[in-house]
């Protein structure tokens, strides 16, 4: 809608291993844990000692103290008790502030002819906020993992960044986390066709969705930013490997149930919003995307609010965002939509691209590819 985001993106030194257990206890208190929970969490969180034992050759003991103890199953909640309020004390007027594990996103936002500087300038006040909470609560924030970034497909400002682990330029084209995706991919593929007198095609296949489906799935939330062109440079990795193995893609997804990336992709945020809508997600989604309060004339009974009358600039970002696949989803028949589970519902939306497949139909590909491809396969 003509605004551009500025980005602060830190990181907590130590984060599980350097906590004031006195701080800690004092910020359970004030969540409202009762004292015998108190009691046994202070007893918990005494110090102890550890070891390191390598075969048969056991360390020195050493102390463990002031830490959450990463990795028993109190150590993440504790830790979310203790960095948990840092939301509220950086964030002022438009700001927001996101946290997962010791990481920490802080955005802001502004109309497009506000000068970067400015930006930059209201960043640089959610860092010394940050920093204040962290001398309020003895931890430092790692000074090689804080950025600021300016995000516009005109005027952004900085290099690619990574976010919980995929790369992401300023542009938002994704070009840069495609790249990654194919040069891991590559390597792995050849690897793989290495073995292929060893092993029978399923098998293969097998591997192929272990090893490579594993990595460059997880990116998939962010990749529909992507043009399409630069998408299909990973279904084009994925049909080389079937080459191959002389098979055609329709084979292997009529036969095998090896569905190209893009439709798994497309399948995969569809059902990401019907988790939404059987609110079996994280309750920042169930907030948004709301449901919309009139569903009167609409296609089904569920549909989400899309927003797309409040665009005004940038279509493309639109058209390659969430929002647009809560268009495709508003737009899916009632008995889909019905179903009660994430699993069925994307077992449906898989049959139906197959079943296109298996009857020739040229376009198959395209399946829930925008909404004109839905209206028309559902009811056209």
């Amino acid at each position: 809608t003509g605004f551009k985001i500025g980005v602060y993106l830190s990181d907590i030194s130590g984060a599980f291993d350097k906590i004031n257990t006195c701080l800690l206890l004092g910020k359970l208190v004030q969540l409202g844990l009762p004292d015998t929970f108190l009691d046994f969490l202070n007893s918990f969180l005494l110090p102890r000692e550890g070891y390191v034992t390598v075969e048969n050759a056991v360390s020195e003991a050493m102390c463990l103290c002031d830490m959450v103890f990463q990795g028993t199953v109190l150590g993440q909640c504790l830790w979310n008790a203790f960095f948990g309020d840092v939301a509220m004390a950086i964030p002022s007027g438009r700001q927001v502030v996101n946290l997962f594990a010791d990481d920490l996103t802080a955005t802001t936002s502004c109309v497009a002819t506000v000068s970067n500087d400015f930006l930059k300038c209201e960043l640089r006040d959610m860092q010394r906020r940050t920093h204040e909470w962290g001398r309020q609560n003895q931890v430092t924030f790692d000074p090689a993992k804080e950025l600021f970034r300016i995000v516009h497909p005109r005027e952004s400002d900085g290099d690619v960044f990574k976010m919980l682990g995929t790369d992401i330029d300023c542009e938002l084209t994704m070009v840069d986390c495609i790249e990654t995706i194919l040069s891991k991919g590559r390597p792995k593929i050849r690897a793989l066709l290495r073995l292929r007198n060893m092993y029978n095609v399923k098998s293969m296949l097998i591997q192929y969705k272990t090893h490579v489906w594993s990595a460059t799935e997880y990116h998939n939330g962010a990749l529909i930013l992507a043009l399409p062109t630069q998408l299909q440079r990973i279904d084009k990795m994925q049909r080389w490997f079937l080459h191959e193995l002389d098979m055609t893609d329709t084979e292997a997804f009529v036969v095998y149930n090896f569905a190209p990336p893009s439709i798994r992709r497309r399948i995969g945020i569809l059902g990401f919003l019907h988790k939404r809508v059987l609110e079996v997600c994280h309750p920042a989604m169930v907030k948004d995307p709301k449901l919309e309060s009139v569903q009167a004339g609409r296609y089904h009974t569920r549909t989400l609010e899309s927003h797309w009358s409040e665009v005004n600039s940038h279509s493309r970002l639109f058209n390659n965002s969430l929002y647009m696949y809560i268009l495709m989803y508003n737009r899916l028949p009632q008995e889909i939509v019905d179903c009660t589970s994430v699993s069925s519902f994307q077992k449906k939306l898989t049959k139906c691209a197959k079943d296109r497949a298996e009857q020739g139909n040229t376009n198959w590909r395209c399946s829930y590819k925008d909404c004109k491809d839905v209206v028309d396969y559902f009811y056209g």
